[in-house]
Parts: C-alpha cells; structure tokens; sequence
C-alpha cells in the first residue's frame, strides 16, 4: 500500500508517526451540539405543522352551520275540534320540511305587552328551510282548514344565533 493511500485506512484522529487526535470528541459534540439546535428547530416545525392541522381539523370540524330559523306563530283559535285535526295534519308537513315543534299552546307569562292566544313555535335547521316549508304545496293544501278553524294574529321566522357543528 503507498502512502498516498495509507491515511484512508487509518482511524479518524490519528496520522503517521504522531499521537491520536483527542479533538474528534470535542469536534462531536460541537457537531452533535449544532444538530441539536437543528432538531429543536425541525422538532418546533413539525410541531407548528402539527398544531396547525389539529387547529384546521378543529376549525373544519367546528365551523358554524347556517343558524337555525324560529317560526313564532300568535293564533286566535275560533273552532277547536277543526283546529286539532288542522294541527295534527300540519305536524306532519312540518316534519317533512325538517321542522321541529318546540312549543304549542303551552302555558304562557307575559312579561310586557299582552297576552298571546295560543303560540307556536317551530324550529328550522335554516330560514330558508322555514320559507320552503311556508310556501310548500302540502302547507297550502291546509290553509282552508286552518282558515276555517284560527286566525293568525302575527306569525314570522326569525334567524337564531349561529351555531357550532359538532360534527
């Protein structure tokens, strides 16, 4: 083997006809110290990274929906037999067009102004579902009855507050 050559087969640190080279350690750790700052950095990276997709997800995953629509409804009911067959059959349309019923001719405490006949109030995932189930055939199939039996004194929808989906 040459000379040339010779210095590829020996261990780091040592050369011909010297002592070994103590600074391999101390060139390590100041190596291994500089990769540490650089694996804090990637480390703190891909923990942004990390944070920021759980923080998407959480956003995504807890958007606000469109907010839900109130229909609040006053009635003078002037036949009540007519009107329970009236409100049994609109029940039904309500439920089709994803309404809910959240309260009806329930007890009632007036805190201002006057004292309502008989109220309902129906719940719609958005107004635009409340407008659709207003304007439906199946709802207007039922006015003679309803006409026959109550007399709206005011009914309205009205936007809720948004809400989170928890989906």
């Amino acid at each position: 083997m040459n000379r040339a050559c010779a210095h590829r087969m020996r261990p780091a640190g040592f050369s011909v006809g010297s002592s070994p080279d103590f600074s391999f350690p101390i060139k390590f750790l100041i190596i291994a110290n500089g990769m540490k700052i650089q694996l804090k950095t990637v480390a703190a990276a891909f923990a942004s990274v990390g944070f920021g997709a759980l923080a998407m997800h959480g956003l995504q995953g807890g958007q606000t929906k469109a907010p839900p629509a109130f229909v609040i409804s006053n009635i003078e009911v002037t036949d009540p037999a007519g009107y329970q067959k009236y409100g049994e059959a609109a029940a039904a349309v309500v439920t089709t067009y994803h309404g809910k019923i959240l309260a009806r001719g329930g007890k009632a405490v007036v805190f201002d102004g006057r004292a309502p006949q008989r109220v309902v109030v129906i719940e719609f995932p958005t107004l635009a579902d409340a407008e659709r189930w207003r304007s439906s055939p199946e709802f207007q199939k039922l006015k003679p009855l309803q006409q026959q039996s109550s007399k709206y004194i005011e009914s309205f929808a009205i936007e809720g507050e948004p809400r989170m989906d928890t989906n």
